[in-house]
């Protein structure tokens, strides 16, 4: 997936150059990337939400578990969406 300003961009050069099929194009494809990234960050606000109420419960174990799947979805998305420029993700293990 590209950059969601990338994308932007796009968009703005067609609209610019009044070209109506490359903005179809570009708005859609800023559409698609921009749900992708919201369901992302919905679904590590969820993976918090539940690394928290297993604190509030004092379950060591549940928040080992919850953050497990936390980290592994952070590793995925880095390893899939960031690029060279970026050093991928690698947060910590839980000790």
């Amino acid at each position: 997936m590209r950059e969601i300003d990338d994308l932007f961009s796009d968009v703005q050069s067609a609209v610019t150059n009044q070209d109506s099929a490359d903005a179809e194009a570009a708005a859609l494809a800023l559409w698609k990337a921009s749900e992708a990234e919201y369901t992302a960050w919905n679904e590590l606000q969820l993976m918090a939400r539940a690394i928290s109420a297993a604190a509030s419960r004092g379950d060591q174990a549940a928040m080992q578990v919850e953050y497990g799947r936390m980290r592994n979805a952070c590793i995925a998305c880095h390893a899939k969406q960031v690029k060279e420029e970026r050093e991928l993700l690698h947060p910590p293990k839980w000790e």
